[in-house]
């Protein structure tokens, strides 16, 4: 009998119509899905969000918004990672922004008196402290979401090999443009599928020792890998594998 008086009433004060609109002042994705999927609270409990929301309304008239910042739902990423599941860095950069995001409603609060405020002081007792989690991704993931050398020692040392390896690699090509000049289409060498390449002309390319990448749309061009720098190019290749 309960059910069906409350589904009537639903009904009848239009609760699905309610929940909408207001889901469209939400800040956050979890905010929306609150407001759309929340149950009708107990007495008691109804009466905990009433006092809570004239805190809040109280708030603002003194120190105006709160900090209150688009967030994503990360609820599903964080479950899987504690199952083991890597995280992309758009994922960890995310979650740096809700930590901040965090930091910062925990500061405005606890400017609040807490006689006056105490429902929200308490609510921001009960903020985990992650002030080392968004240290580390700070130190990791650059706002353009580029990862730093210093992200971890085996990308570090990964990035220095690399850098070593293609320094010498330009060398290398160097020396094989100087020598194999005559039979270029241009003085210059290139990258083609990740390799440093000789742009030699087509009638020589029987000329230069080494291992065909690309050639020319006219077909003029052959884009040759000097053979001194094959395996260079292949461990620069390997190294950005696990780079990734």
């Amino acid at each position: 009998m309960y059910n069906y008086f409350m589904r009537n009433a639903y009904d009848i004060l239009e609760i699905n119509k309610i929940r909408e609109e207001l889901s469209s002042y939400a800040y956050t994705e979890i905010g929306k899905y609150s407001s759309l999927k929340n149950k009708e609270f107990p007495l008691v409990e109804l009466n905990n969000q009433f006092a809570l929301l004239k805190e809040m309304d109280l708030a603002i008239s003194y120190k105006g918004n709160m900090p209150f910042n688009s967030s994503l739902d990360l609820t599903k990423p964080i479950s899987l990672a504690k199952k083991g599941s890597s995280l992309s860095k758009e994922i960890i950069y995310s979650i740096a922004l809700d930590i901040d995001n965090g930091l910062t409603l925990s500061s405005y609060i606890k400017s609040l008196e807490e006689k006056m405020f105490p429902c929200l002081r308490e609510i921001e007792k009960r903020f985990p402290s992650l002030d080392f989690i968004l240290e580390r991704i700070r130190k990791s993931i650059a706002p353009d979401l580029s990862i730093f050398d210093d992200a971890s020692i085996d990308l570090k040392r990964i990035r220095r090999e690399i850098y070593q390896i293609k320094k010498q690699a330009d060398r290398i090509t160097n020396e094989a443009l100087l020598k194999n000049k005559e039979y270029l289409t241009s003085f210059s060498y290139t990258l083609k599928n990740g390799h440093f390449v000789l742009p030699v002309s087509t009638s020589f390319k029987n000329k230069v020792k080494g291992i065909i990448q690309d050639v020319s749309s006219t077909g003029s061009t052959t884009f040759i890998e000097p053979e001194e720098i094959v395996s260079l190019n292949n461990r620069i290749f390997v190294l950005n594998e696990e780079e990734k």
